[in-house]
């Protein structure tokens, strides 16, 4: 399972930062937890994938499974080899080169999980007119986030009148595009915004590749022509197409700051209500974004009944057989539930 390989080396990374004593090439191993991280959030929303699609989602998991194995082993490796006192720049070398290798690999994985997930979403009708869509599904992967979702809302049809940026922060995995993925999808948000749009953005941001998402959203008809001009002209028409008008605009999974400085200019205000919604683990980045600590929304740690119904559902599907064993939920490592 792709998604328990990811949680297991996202644990890894987490312990070596915490510690100084195993030397890494800093801007690597920064890059590779970046990339997990990534991983781990595309993963726990499931890819909205029709049945004929599901083959091709299932071989990308597949990828991702033996890649986040493979960064384990490399990891791993090197960490079982590690003397004080004999490990020199050699070593460090050898483990930089690995990790090269290991980040080109992750690259072009990010590169066909964005990729996918943009077109199955277009397939799926992620469309920027207001939609009579079914109300959200508190499920599996909702559990402790029903009052954030009442303060999400709350957060977004304000009285406030001028454009508002609401900044969702939380660690990775806590349930951020989760969240902000039930939001958007509430039937009472479709009705208030006339235009919705969403955008993966990642570690490897690229404006353009934003621009054409957003693009996709707002303009569907004319998508493939916007493949052909340049950003200057898809910034104009973004612009235009939002201009007058209530929007929503969600940009998950925001980096750095200077892809916000890249984007912001692309959204007017009007004066109508318009928000833009995005996730980030980065505090910094959110309020340099928000511009205030009162639009960030701080996502908390699960409780231990959460933990353990999360935990059932993810790893037992919800059967009844598991449902009410407390007995197994005493007998669980605490390092287990730590990880959720």
């Amino acid at each position: 399972m792709a998604y328990a390989a990811v949680v297991s080396l996202l644990h890894i990374l987490e312990q070596i930062r915490l510690s100084e004593q195993f030397p890494v090439p800093k801007t690597q191993f920064e890059s590779l937890y970046s990339k997990i991280c990534f991983f781990q959030d595309i993963l726990q929303e499931n890819f909205p994938a029709q049945s004929s699609d599901q083959t091709a989602v299932n071989d990308l998991e597949a990828q991702i499974r033996d890649a986040i194995h493979k960064a384990e082993d490399i990891i791993e490796s090197h960490m079982s080899k590690f003397l004080p006192s004999e490990y020199g720049s050699s070593s460090c070398e050898i483990f930089s080169r690995d990790l090269e290798k290991l980040l080109q690999e992750l690259d072009s994985l990010v590169e066909m999980a964005v990729n996918m997930r943009e077109q199955l979403s277009q397939i799926s009708g992620l469309t920027p007119i207001a939609s009579s869509r079914s109300a959200p599904s508190l499920g599996r992967k909702f559990v402790g986030l029903k009052d954030d979702f009442l303060q999400l809302k709350d957060q977004l049809i304000g009285e406030s009148s001028r454009i508002k940026v609401v900044a969702v922060v939380g660690m990775a995995g806590i349930g951020k595009t989760t969240l902000v993925k039930e939001v958007y999808d509430d039937p009472s948000i479709g009705q208030i915004f006339h235009y919705r749009a969403w955008a993966i953005m990642g570690p490897n941001y690229r404006k353009r590749d934003i621009l054409l998402a957003l693009l996709r959203s707002v303009d569907r008809d004319d998508s493939k022509f916007y493949e052909e001009v340049n950003d200057g002209q898809l910034t104009e028409t973004i612009y235009k197409n939002l201009k007058g008008r209530r929007y929503l605009i969600v940009l998950d999974d925001l980096c750095d700051i200077r892809a916000w400085d890249d984007l912001k200019s692309l959204f007017p205000d009007d004066g109508n209500g318009s928000r833009v919604m995005l996730t980030t683990r980065l505090r910094n980045v959110a309020l340099y974004a928000a511009g205030s600590t009162r639009n960030i929304h701080y996502i908390r740690f699960l409780n231990k009944d959460e933990s353990w119904e999360l935990l059932r559902d993810i790893v037992f599907a919800g059967k009844s057989c598991f449902m009410n064993s407390r007995r197994l939920e005493r007998k669980l490592p605490r390092t287990a539930k730590d990880f959720l």
